[in-house]
């Protein structure tokens, strides 16, 4: 058994399986912590590895960019395994191990667990026996009414294919993944209207009408007359909207950031309305918050948009419970894209009428045309 990505990938971990133990094979937790890893969730997460026998989806976590772990067992010598892979990685301030019978009494659990005060838990593994299956939710649902999780926590329940695991109340099935006689299901939870708002976006705010704002994020490279048109009837539903300038972006982009800022400076005239800001790294939902807004706006072209549009949305919503996405449709500009604009340009197109008029011209000054 080897961990399988992150600072520790490739390392072996020297713990004897007993045979009372049944690990997670290396083919699954790849697969899990791809999956993992695209929602971000172990990014300096306190994760609760339940039924941990080897530690080793603990240990992998760790690897990953998490920040405390704790595994629990019940079973003696995995107890020692998971010391022994402890020692071996040299992790031993970040994992904590703990005997405990979880199914006996969910209550008692939850009691021994918070007593360990390593803050609330983000991401939860739980791989119980097969028979034991059952057992689960309602150990499950003490940790969420025991207030042991943070609000935007996720489960990870392995399972048999053969068996579909029933979600207690407090939990809704976000993800579901098969890998031939195993499965996971992921679950997150189950939240109340308005629960996921951060209470510190309105304690900032002035009494009395609270201004509605919203974030309109894009590398705009360069801003199209579809930009623009977005904007402004964004001003139409909220007070204000920040238009946030991507710097770093896997494109390549024709513009600096400064002459996209002064584009977009130009494009709106001056709106006071109007906040131009740059976005350089992180989750998008996370900028949002540090702004105090709770709304994305998105710009909708056509019908081939909505797709990737939905999903980068839920996503968002996943992330970042209590921010919406609100969508604009582009009306009249449904046909333009800053790319299809640059390769216009380059090819010496006539762009009027499509983009502002400072953009029309430095498109000119970069293809010389």
């Amino acid at each position: 058994m080897r961990i399988i990505a992150g600072k520790y990938g490739g390392r072996r971990l020297p713990a004897s399986i007993s045979g009372s133990t049944r690990p997670t094979s290396d083919r699954v937790r790849e697969a899990l912590g791809s999956a993992l890893a695209a929602r971000s969730a172990f990014d300096s997460a306190v994760v609760l590895d339940l039924f941990a026998g080897t530690g080793a989806l603990g240990l992998e976590a760790l690897s990953r960019g998490a920040r405390r772990v704790v595994a629990v067992e019940n079973n003696p010598q995995a107890l020692r395994g998971i010391l022994a892979n402890v020692r071996e990685l040299g992790v031993g301030a970040d994992l904590t191990s703990i005997k405990l019978d979880l199914l006996k009494s969910p209550a008692a659990a939850c009691k021994r667990l918070g007593e360990l005060d390593v803050g609330r838990f983000t991401l939860v593994f739980a791989d119980p026996p097969y028979a034991e299956l059952p057992g689960l939710a309602p150990l499950l649902d003490a940790l969420v009414r025991n207030h042991l999780c943070a609000k935007h926590v996720l489960f990870c329940v392995e399972h048999a294919s053969t068996t579909q695991f029933e979600a207690p109340s407090t939990l809704s099935i976000c993800g579901s993944y098969r890998y031939g006689d195993t499965s996971v299901t992921l679950l997150a939870r189950s939240l109340q209207m308005g629960e996921g708002d951060d209470p510190s976006m309105q304690e900032s705010l002035p009494p009395g009408r609270r201004p509605s704002a919203a974030v309109y994020a894009g590398s705009f490279d360069p801003i199209t007359n579809g930009h623009v048109a977005i904007i402004r009837s964004g001003l139409v539903a909220f007070d204000r909207i920040i238009v946030a300038v991507l710097t770093n972006t896997n494109k390549k982009p024709l513009f600096s950031v400064d002459e996209r800022v002064e584009m977009i400076g130009d494009a709106i005239g001056g709106d006071l309305r109007v906040e131009i800001d740059r976005f350089e790294h992180g989750l998008l939902v996370d900028y949002a918050r540090s702004k105090s807004v709770r709304v994305v706006l998105r710009g909708l072209r056509a019908v081939g948009d909505f797709e990737h549009e939905l999903q980068m949305a839920n996503m968002n919503r996943h992330l970042g419970p209590g921010i919406e996405t609100v969508f604009i449709m582009a009306n009249d500009y449904f046909y333009v894209s800053s790319t299809l604009i640059k390769e216009a340009a380059a090819l010496g197109g006539d762009l009027h009428g499509m983009v502002p008029e400072l953009v029309e011209r430095k498109l000119r000054e970069k293809f010389g045309r």
